[in-house]
C-alpha cells in the first residue's frame, strides 16, 4: 500500500516528528511505501485565496498550482496519515488551511459525489497534553472522533477512517514506554485497522423488506397464534399453587393431544440410586467406583446408597416377622396387605423377606421371584 504521511510541526525534535518517525518505521517493515509531505518545509500557504475558492456555480474549477500538485500527489497513494499536535482542541492553521485548499469543492467533495480523489482510507494522528481522563470530563473524545471521522473523512465520502489521540504528552515516561511503541504497532498494523464494523445486524434490520401484513400486525399488535385453552408445560409445581394436575392423563407437545399415562421403566429406580450417589461421591472414575464404599464393592447402586446412610434399609420387615412368628399362623403371614398396604395392589418384595430366613415360615405356596421384579397380590 502506497502511504502519504502529511506532517505539520514547526520543530524537528517534537514528539510528533518522534511518533511520525515510528510510526513510519512499522510502515516500512509491513511492507508499505512511505511518502512524507512536511508542510513547514515546504513552506505551504495555508491561506484559500480566490483562486481556490470553491465555485459552486460552475462546472470543473481550475485550481491553482500548487494546489492542483497535492491534489496529484494524493491520488498516487492508496492512503492518507496525517501528523500533528492539538492546538486548542483543533488541528494547526497550516493543516487546516491544507484541507481547505486541497480536499476542495469537486475534488473531495461534491453535490452529486462527482469527486475526483481516489483516496480511500485517512488515518489522523495527533498528539494532546490533556490526559484521557481530562478528555472524558469534557467528552473531547466523542467530540474529536465525530469531527475528524465523519465531518471530514464523511463528508468526503472516505468510509474507513480512524483517529488515534496520544494523549498527556508531557509525561515523558509515558512517551517512551507507551506513545512511540503504540505508533510502531499502528504502522506495522495499518492495513488492518478499520474504524467501521460490519455489524450485520444493524445491516439486516435496516435493509430487511416489511411486508404490508407484518406492517400491520407489528403496528395494532395483532397475535399471530392463538390457542384456547392454552396448554404448556410448568417448570415447577408448588403445593397449592395449581387448580388441577393430571393424575390419569398426560398432554403430548408434539400431537397437542392427551394419553393416559404409562408405567415408568424399571430401571428409573436404579438411575435415581445412581444421581444420589454423585451428589455425595467425588471424583468418581468409574460406574464401579460409585459402587464402591469404604472398600467395599456393592452390587447395586441402592446398596451403595445404604452404607452410605443415604437411604433407610428395610429392617422392619426383619422385625415385623420376627415378631409375628411368635404368635402368628402361616397363613396370617401370607396376608401381606395386614403388614404393609402399598395402595396399587402391587408390592415389592425386598430380599431381606426370603433371603432371611422367613421362607420357612411363609408356607411353600411363595412364589420364587427376582427381587427387581412385583407381584402381583
Amino acid at each position: 500500500m502506497k502511504v502519504l504521511i502529511v506532517l505539520a510541526h514547526p520543530r524537528e525534535n517534537s514528539l510528533v516528528y518522534s511518533l511520525k518517525d515510528k510510526f513510519e518505521q512499522g510502515l516500512i517493515e509491513g511492507g508499505h511505501q512511505v511518502t512524507t509531505l512536511d508542510l513547514f518545509k515546504i513552506g505551504f500557504d495555508p491561506v484559500l485565496r480566490q483562486d481556490d475558492e470553491p465555485q459552486w456555480g460552475q462546472g470543473e474549477q481550475v485550481f491553482s498550482e500548487e494546489v492542483h500538485r497535492e491534489m496529484e500527489r494524493i491520488n498516487q497513494h492508496d492512503a492518507v496519515v496525517f501528523c500533528f499536535p492539538l492546538y486548542w482542541s483543533v488541528m494547526p492553521a497550516i493543516m487546516k488551511g491544507y484541507l481547505d485548499r486541497v480536499f476542495n469543492y469537486g475534488y473531495a467533495y461534491a453535490h452529486d459525489r462527482s469527486t475526483t480523489m481516489k483516496l480511500n482510507k485517512v488515518f489522523f494522528m495527533t498528539t494532546a497534553g490533556v490526559s484521557e481522563e481530562g478528555f472524558k470530563k469534557r467528552n473531547h473524545i466523542e467530540f474529536l472522533n465525530h469531527y475528524f471521522n465523519n465531518v471530514i473523512a464523511g463528508y468526503c465520502h472516505i468510509k474507513n477512517s480512524k483517529l488515534r489521540i496520544f494523549d498527556d504528552v508531557r509525561n515523558k515516561k509515558r512517551d517512551t514506554e507507551v506513545h512511540l511503541p503504540q505508533a510502531y504497532q499502528d504502522g506495522l498494523d495499518f492495513d488492518k485497522c478499520k474504524n467501521n464494523k460490519n455489524d450485520e445486524v444493524a445491516k439486516y434490520l435496516n435493509g430487511r423488506y416489511i411486508s404490508p401484513v407484518e406492517a400491520a400486525w407489528r403496528l395494532f399488535e395483532f397475535a399471530m397464534h392463538e390457542e384456547s385453552p392454552s396448554v404448556s408445560p410448568l417448570a415447577a409445581h408448588l403445593e397449592n399453587e395449581q387448580l388441577q394436575f393430571p393424575e390419569f392423563m398426560t398432554r403430548h407437545q408434539d400431537s397437542q393431544k392427551w394419553k393416559p399415562r404409562g408405567n415408568g421403566s424399571m430401571s428409573i429406580g436404579q438411575m435415581y440410586y445412581l444421581r444420589l450417589l454423585l451428589t455425595v461421591v467425588s471424583g468418581a472414575m468409574s460406574f464401579s467406583h460409585l459402587r464402591t464404599v469404604n472398600g467395599q464393592a456393592c452390587a447395586t447402586y441402592r446398596e451403595a446408597c445404604m452404607l452410605l446412610h443415604l437411604i433407610e434399609d428395610d429392617q422392619e420387615w426383619t422385625i415385623a416377622f420376627e415378631e409375628a412368628a411368635v404368635f402368628a399362623s402361616g397363613y396370617s403371614l401370607r396376608l401381606f396387605r395386614d403388614i404393609c398396604r402399598c395402595g396399587d395392589d402391587v408390592l415389592v418384595i425386598p430380599p431381606v423377606v426370603t433371603s432371611g430366613g422367613h421362607s420357612e415360615i411363609l408356607g411353600a405356596t411363595l412364589m420364587p421371584f427376582s427381587p427387581e421384579h412385583s407381584v402381583n397380590i
